[in-house]
């Protein structure tokens, strides 16, 4: 990604603010916005990489993005019995040029990292922190 334009959709402290770190530490210049912003059409059309993690079905058409950028959809919500990404599909069903779709980062990813961390967190050595006998009762 280094030297690539990338936005993510969604500023959370879980998904979209790491995500924006991590790409930013592998170089690449990155637009880091909410759902509301009144400029998202316009940045994805710039964009070379969109990340949706805003967890809000259709905050973004992938009409409104640049053929040939990779997409990837993180955020997921349950729209009645449906599971609908933030980033809608072409309206008219056909395919998008865009190079790579990722659909969804659903749930499964979501539980496969939290099993991994807690199993990093186990294989680490214990360290004392927080409240010792010298910490005043309150």
């Amino acid at each position: 990604v280094r030297g690539r334009r990338a936005l993510v959709v969604g500023r959370s402290w879980l998904t979209g603010q790491p995500l924006a770190q991590l790409l930013v530490a592998r170089g690449a210049t990155v637009t880091l916005v909410g759902s509301g912003s009144e400029d998202l059409n316009r940045l994805a059309a710039e964009a070379d990489v969109v990340v949706a993690a805003a967890g809000k079905p259709g905050v973004l058409d992938v009409g409104r993005v640049r053929p040939g950028a990779v997409v990837v959809n993180v955020g997921t919500t349950f729209v009645r019995d449906d599971l609908v990404p933030d980033i809608s599909p072409p309206q008219d069903g056909g395919p998008h040029p865009a190079s790579l779709i990722v659909h969804s980062v659903g749930p499964i990813s979501v539980a496969m990292l939290m099993r991994n961390v807690a199993a990093n967190a186990l294989a680490a050595p214990a360290k004392q922190v927080g409240a010792t006998e010298a910490t005043p009762a309150l």
